[in-house]
């Protein structure tokens, strides 16, 4: 659970989003939200 924590921080700090990261693995948004 700490490396999923870790993963929201970067991505509010880099200002992207699960959207922005399940387009770049080529996944379903549904796949990494929460």
């Amino acid at each position: 659970m700490k490396d999923l924590n870790r993963l929201k921080i970067v991505l509010v700090e880099q200002k992207k989003t699960d959207e922005w990261l399940a387009k770049q693995h080529s996944k379903a948004p549904s796949t990494v939200s929460e």
